[in-house]
């Protein structure tokens, strides 16, 4: 690894939740690193709301990441997933470039804060949780239609609720967890893995109580199968907090051990990848995020076309172009990390995390 390349010094990670102002939504700031000052919003202009959703009563969510320049200014903002909305996804992205901050310091001197992330909740007041009578009566229909194993029908049940309705944002995760159950039966776990994730965001704020759980659980013991360990471990995290008494917890909790152990050995980490894997989000069609468990990482396996990878960490960022048996190192001090892949849609590859020694 060319340690020139961690040329961007970098300020310290900072979640938001933006309030546009009609836009409903919680606002939540991690602390700035004791060494650096964080980055602090001095124009935040809320989104606008896109006339064909707002039509329709459609409601949904996008998250994204970006920097924060040593000027003040938001650049390469990417989609990291959204509720499947591309009018959402694109407002998303123009709103946030024209935000500006006080920027980040470090003992006083202006950095860039590289690992910036926001959800931006699109919500009509008063009507961003909860589902209605018609809604229920609605999602029952697509229920029984699984139940009897008429799968097809549920299906298009399930897409023509979308098409017909006025989703809240509560509504909207049910009917994910109906596509989870669906790609489920039909034997598409990556189109269920994403479906979960979808239903399971802003921590089960909308989705049922008692549902949230189990949905983790699931979720959990897809994402190891898959190999996505840095993301089963996480979701994991999340599912004790919520301290679930079911038998396959227990089941789950010896792997999730074992998984702690090969990290921390010398084996080689492959995790499999897909250009575009996000389902329904369209501007994640050309790349790939994963947050990484260790700091060595080569690509190997590529079966299409990638272009750059790029490290956002706490304090340092790099792009590079994807080069395969070629290993890229962090350095302890840039802080967590995360990495996106760009490419081809549907190009898949493995990231390696390899062994310190």
């Amino acid at each position: 690894m060319n340690k020139n390349m961690w040329r961007f010094f970098c300020m310290g990670p900072l979640l938001l939740f933006a309030l546009p102002h009609s836009l409903a939504a919680e606002n939540s700031e991690a602390p700035g690193m004791h060494h650096g000052v964080s980055a602090m919003p001095i124009k935040r202009p809320a989104p606008r709301y896109p006339g064909s959703e707002l039509g329709r009563g459609q409601q949904g969510w996008v998250q994204l990441s970006y920097v924060v320049t040593a000027d003040g200014e938001i650049v390469d903002p990417v989609v990291e997933n959204s509720s499947g909305s591309h009018a959402f996804e694109k407002e998303a992205l123009r709103t946030v470039k024209r935000w500006a901050y006080e920027p980040a310091t470090w003992d006083g001197v202006p950095v860039q804060q590289c690992r910036t992330k926001v959800m931006i909740t699109f919500a009509l007041e008063g009507a961003g949780t909860g589902v209605t009578k018609k809604f229920y009566r609605r999602y029952k229909k697509i229920d029984k239609a699984i139940g009897n194993g008429e799968l097809a029908k549920a299906q298009k049940m399930v897409d023509d609720a979308v098409d017909d309705l006025n989703l809240s944002l509560s509504e909207t995760a049910w009917l994910w967890t109906a596509r989870a159950r669906l790609a489920g039966l039909n034997g598409d776990k990556a189109a269920q893995l994403s479906a979960l994730r979808k239903a399971t965001r802003n921590n089960g704020k909308w989705v049922d109580e008692k549902l949230y759980p189990n949905l983790l659980l699931l979720r959990t013991a897809l994402e190891m199968e898959k190999g996505h360990l840095s993301e089963a471990l996480s979701t994991h995290d999340k599912l004790v907090k919520t301290q679930l008494d079911n038998p396959m917890l227990e089941k789950l909790d010896p792997l999730v051990s074992k998984v702690r152990e090969v990290v921390a050995s010398e084996t080689v980490l492959s995790i499999p990848a897909r250009i575009g894997e996000k389902e329904d989000c369209k501007d994640c069609a050309t790349n790939w995020h994963y947050d990484p468990l260790r700091r060595k990482f080569s690509i190997a396996n590529v079966n299409g076309s990638l272009r750059d990878i790029e490290f956002r960490c706490a304090w340092q960022r790099v792009v590079d172009k994807v080069r395969e048996d070629y290993t890229w190192e962090v350095p302890e001090d840039a802080g967590d990390c995360s990495i996106i892949v760009f490419g081809e849609p549907g190009t898949t590859f493995n990231l390696l995390e390899l062994p310190a020694a």
